[in-house]
């Protein structure tokens, strides 16, 4: 009896002790219940636009054969929210740049006149003076299941989308659109374009028509043969041109590389868009579309060039900072770790959707390199003490493959 008596503070406490612990395993499950699924997140940001993605949802989930359109779906508006695009009068006339390039050519005027033009004929181009739109806002559920319906018809009909995986596939055929371009629907209308250019290759029994890169290559083979434009001289501050400007074959390597994905993804072709921030030998950036074959060995076109492998070709000795790839996903570990820091963030890092690329565009990988390749921004001078702190930025640390001297060298270029 007495035992029992010594006992039972032991017992009592034992029990708060116990119900303490369970309490706290209650509370980390209901924290990770609590965890808010990229899906969910994208949905509470939707507004009145909600019932429109939903309805989309719904559509795919309905049909047990639509397993794969529903996941595809998912994809998409869970990495919705911060893609933004401009709409308004001042754009449209901005863009008329671009199809009149190749006219202006032939009447010998240069395309910094044409610029100069414009901007006396329209003003200074601002986009605060355009209408600011956000996809998770407007996308409404017959445009993304048009889209959705169109990319999976080609990636089932083509012989080569066999070896193509979904993953790939949602990557790199299925976005809707590229960057920061004005919606529109492209996909039915540049299918029926270009894809009489493939026939021959559906037909022959001789090429590899089942590996996506031969197809990529029958393609850009063709495009080659279009007239284009080439120039660096394009009204300063615009957002991507969109499908319908980027058939105009005109511009800068960002336009020209725009034009071969709208084309390679209304066909089935996976692709990327790889981009440099700034040369490592220089001040400009550069991008250009790349490609893989069906064993995974990479490829790149820096259009009208011809599509070459990249560790075979000098692209890889060429001197780099970064090479990034963009995709429709959100990069979400690296925007972790962004949040993390107790610094700002420049726009570019914010919201990532990129993947660092780097080491398999160089055919060696400096390990161990602390000093960067500094470089100067032209028109736009970087004092000496940034480059100090540049330099023990980079000495510090690199978090995920983005090192602080792209970042602070872009935050200088954002100022």
């Amino acid at each position: 009896m007495k035992t029992i008596t010594k006992l039972i503070p032991v017992i009592f406490l034992s029990v708060i002790m116990g119900g303490s612990l369970f309490y706290s395993c209650s509370q980390e499950k209901k924290e990770e219940i609590a965890v808010v699924l990229p899906l969910d997140a994208a949905l509470s940001q939707a507004g009145e636009n909600r019932v429109e993605l939903e309805k989309a949802l719904h559509r795919y989930q309905s049909n047990p054969s639509d397993s794969l359109k529903y996941r595809a779906a998912c994809f998409l508006i869970e990495n919705m929210p911060s893609y933004t695009y401009y709409k308004g009068k001042l754009l449209e006339q901005y863009l008329t740049f671009f199809t009149l390039l190749q006219e202006a050519r032939s009447k010998k005027i240069y395309p910094q006149a044409m610029v100069d033009s414009i901007r006396r004929m329209y003003g200074p181009f601002s986009l605060d003076s355009l209408q600011y739109c956000k996809d998770v806002l407007t996308v409404d559920s017959a445009y993304l299941c048009s889209n959705i319906d169109w990319a999976f018809k080609v990636w089932q009909d083509q012989p080569w989308g066999k070896n193509v995986s979904f993953a790939d596939f949602c990557e790199y055929i299925l976005p809707y659109r590229i960057g920061d371009e004005t919606l529109s629907y492209w996909r039915e209308d540049i299918y029926r374009k270009y894809n009489p250019l493939l026939d021959s290759l559906r037909a022959s029994t001789v090429l590899d028509i089942e590996d996506p890169l031969v197809a990529a290559r029958c393609l850009c083979d063709s495009l080659r043969k279009r007239s284009r434009f080439f120039t660096t001289t394009i009204p300063q501050g615009l957002p991507h041109v969109g499908p319908e400007i980027a058939q105009s074959v005109s511009g800068s390597c960002r336009e020209l590389s725009d034009y071969v994905v709208y084309v390679c993804r209304a066909l089935g072709i996976p692709c990327a868009i790889d981009f440099m921030p700034l040369h490592g030998g220089g001040n400009d950036g550069h991008q250009w579309v790349s490609f893989a074959d069906k064993y995974g060995t990479l490829y790149f076109q820096e259009y009208p060039d011809k599509i070459k492998e990249v560790r075979k070709d000098k692209m890889c000795e060429a001197s780099k900072i970064k090479v990034y790839r963009n995709t429709f996903s959100l990069n979400r570990v690296m925007q972790a770790e962004m949040q993390r820091l107790d610094t700002a963030v420049v726009p570019f890092f914010r919201d990532p959707h990129i993947v660092d690329v780097t080491p398999i565009m160089q055919r060696h990988t400096r390990r161990g390199w602390r000093f960067p390749h500094l470089c100067f921004i032209r028109e736009s001078p970087v004092r000496v003490s940034l480059i100090f702190v540049v330099v023990a930025a980079w000495i510090g640390n690199l978090w995920h493959g983005q090192n602080l001297m792209v970042n602070i060298l872009l935050s200088a270029m954002s100022k």
